[in-house]
């Protein structure tokens, strides 16, 4: 099977009042191909990501009259191993890139995006005479340890822990002479932790500081036709977070923490194609769009990535 290794850091390029750009794709491996212990890999990502809008810092998404634009060269390093009977998944990612208002008011950053670790474990893979079947629980954590500043309109980082446990997997019914049809699919949680101090700027300037950013449900699926080397696939990607907590001032201009507003859900599709130009090598690359949100920004999404197997 080929290793389709999906990250689209695809968040909102202008930070958000608590740094956080909230995730609007699953970040985890893709397509979850079977990967028997030993392997080692390599995934060289570049990663494009144009914005004409923002969260402001009561939550609302504000559509703008220019774009932020978002680059990101974010290496991998994936590794398979068997522990006590059990196979075993890990991936580290490491990005890095720029991020500049390509037209309006001049601003940019570059440095380091918030770094990420995947664990997981394969619960179960067969494959028969026609069809294959596997399925990967993980568990992602992403570290907010990227380049972000408070009086900065665009950062690289979010500045925000994410937790997320997903149920994943992938199954295939292979057509004799005709290739295969592959469904890869990710649905899980994502614990977003945000600041526990107060942006007094935004509460004085905006009147709220959401610090409690929402949790995340989401849902990414790949419908795949393999045929020979060549993998064309449509990916679908639904997010919706819930209540977004923070600071404000109430009527009698006390501070007070409490309810800010309901989130916002977003989907999102594409078209991508990869092949595998040796046994060791494939090169994958994709577009997407955002089609509809509620309360959540306009998105176009690219990505072209390498994936190397050392062995």
């Amino acid at each position: 099977a080929i290793p389709l290794i999906f990250l689209l850091n695809a968040g909102c390029a202008l930070a958000g009042p608590d740094g956080s750009g909230n995730n609007f794709f699953y970040k985890g491996p893709m397509s979850f191909s079977y990967l028997p212990p030993g392997k080692l890999l390599t995934e060289q990502a570049l990663d494009y990501q144009s914005f004409n809008s923002r969260f402001t810092d009561n939550g609302a998404a504000l559509h703008l009259n220019y774009n932020t634009t978002k680059y990101i060269y974010a290496p991998q390093l994936i590794y398979t191993f068997k522990f006590l009977g059990i196979e075993n998944f890990s991936e580290i990612v490491i990005p890095f890139g720029k991020t500049f208002i390509a037209s309006g008011p001049g601003h940019s950053s570059e440095g380091l995006d918030d770094p990420e670790a995947y664990y997981g474990i394969y619960a179960y893979y067969h494959a028969w005479k026609y069809f294959k079947v596997n399925i990967l629980p993980q568990l992602s954590v992403t570290f907010p340890y990227g380049y972000w500043s408070s009086s900065s309109l665009v950062n690289m980082g979010r500045d925000e822990w994410q937790f997320q446990p997903a149920f994943t997997g992938a199954f295939g019914f292979k057509m004799p002479e005709y290739g295969m049809i592959a469904v890869n699919y990710a649905a899980g949680y994502s614990f977003n932790k945000g600041h526990s101090a107060i942006n007094d700027s935004a509460v004085d300037n905006d009147g709220f500081s959401y610090t409690d950013p929402g949790n995340d449900f989401f849902c990414d699926i790949f419908l795949n036709y393999i045929r020979d080397r060549i993998d064309f696939y449509d990916e679908s990607s639904y997010v919706r977070q819930g209540d977004n907590y923070g600071y404000f001032l109430d009527q009698s201009g006390n501070l007070t923490y409490g309810y800010i507003n309901g989130g916002y859900q977003d989907f999102v599709d594409g078209l991508g194609v990869a092949y595998r130009y040796k046994k060791f090598l494939t090169f994958d690359a994709r577009v997407l769009e955002d089609l509809h949100g509620d309360n959540a920004p306009d998105g176009s999404y690219g990505e072209f990535d390498a994936v190397y197997d050392f062995k």
